[in-house]
Formats: C-alpha cells, sequence, structure tokens
C-alpha cells in the first residue's frame, strides 16, 4: 500500500478543510515571519526542503505492516498526530480577542501543529519504514526549532506583553502537571 495515502487525512485536515471554511484560516495558518537572525534564512530554506521532502516522499514509499512491534506503535503516533492537528486547527479557527489562540489545545502547547506534525510523521516514517524518510523527518524537527523561535518573535512584535504572558505559562511544546518543555 503507498504511503501516499497516509497524507491524505494530512491534507483533508491542515490544508483542505480550511480553504473551504475560511480562507484567511488558510492564510493565518500559512503565515511564515521573514528571517531576521543570522543563519536563519539557511534554516528557512532547509525547513522549505525538508517540508517538501515530508510531503513528497511519502508517495514513494509503501506501508509496511510487519513486523508488527513498529506497525502499531506507528500507527498509534500517526494517530495521535491526526487527532492533534485536528485539535489544533479547531482553536486555531477562534483566536481570542488578543488576536491569537489560547484556548484548546494552545492552553497546553504555544505550537500545537507543529508538535502534531512530529508525532504524525513520526509514525509515517516507522510505517513506511524507510532510513530516507527517517533523514527528512529529523531536518525537519530540527529545522522547525528555528521556525517556532521567529515566529515567537514575531508574536512578540505584534502581540507585546499579552503575547509574553501567555509564553510565560504555557511551554513552547508542552505544558502538563505545571511543567513546561
Amino acid at each position: 500500500m503507498s504511503g501516499c495515502l497516509l497524507l491524505l487525512p494530512l491534507l483533508l485536515i491542515r490544508f483542505i478543510g480550511p480553504f473551504l471554511l475560511d480562507r484567511d484560516l488558510l492564510r493565518r495558518a500559512a503565515h511564515l515571519p521573514h528571517p531576521q537572525q543570522t543563519g536563519e534564512s539557511i534554516l528557512f530554506l532547509l525547513y522549505e526542503l525538508a517540508s517538501a521532502g515530508i510531503l513528497l516522499y511519502p508517495c514513494w514509499t509503501a506501508i509496511h505492516f510487519s513486523p508488527t512491534f513498529l506497525f502499531y506503535p506507528a500507527l498509534s503516533l500517526y494517530g495521535v498526530g491526526l487527532l492533534l492537528l485536528s485539535l489544533s486547527m479547531g482553536a486555531f479557527s477562534r483566536p481570542t480577542s488578543e488576536g491569537f489562540c489560547q484556548t484548546g489545545i494552545y492552553r497546553f502547547s504555544r505550537n500545537p501543529i507543529y508538535l502534531s506534525y512530529f508525532f504524525l510523521f513520526g509514525g509515517c516514517v516507522l510505517m513506511t519504514q524507510s532510513l530516507i524518510f527517517f533523514g527528512i523527518f529529523v531536518l525537519f524537527v530540527g529545522t522547525t526549532h528555528a521556525v517556532i523561535l521567529a515566529e515567537e518573535r514575531w508574536c512578540i512584535e505584534q502581540f507585546g506583553e499579552s503575547y509574553r504572558q501567555y509564553a510565560r505559562r504555557v511551554g513552547r511544546y508542552l505544558t502538563l502537571c505545571g511543567g513546561r518543555l
């Protein structure tokens, strides 16, 4: 079975649904700030290449159902990623009066869409059992951090003290039981 099938739910939740419901939502979700710091342009280019690779490479791979000790955890990661993405896009479509998302899943993560990608594509890597896909995934995860830092800088410029307070309460990736990551 083609790994391309793994992308269909992602495309529906992340791009097609928002496009059909609210084009402004799609535009906001696709916003990337301009690189400003030294080396950021190179990291952004690598992020774009890794993003293209992570969306295209599965079409040249197959889903492996065995060994089962890899397939079921992979399917679980993939499912968690889809669930997180659905919750993230739902909350993202309803920013607070301050102009940015702080409700729903955004109470636990400042970047739940990216977090959902890590789960979803991690599951895809395990299901396809491809070392090339794993390399693309590692590059994607590594360069995503640079994009997140730039987005947070942009949010501080746009939303000021309100965003700073939010950032003090909620972890960049995850906040559970008072601990932040």
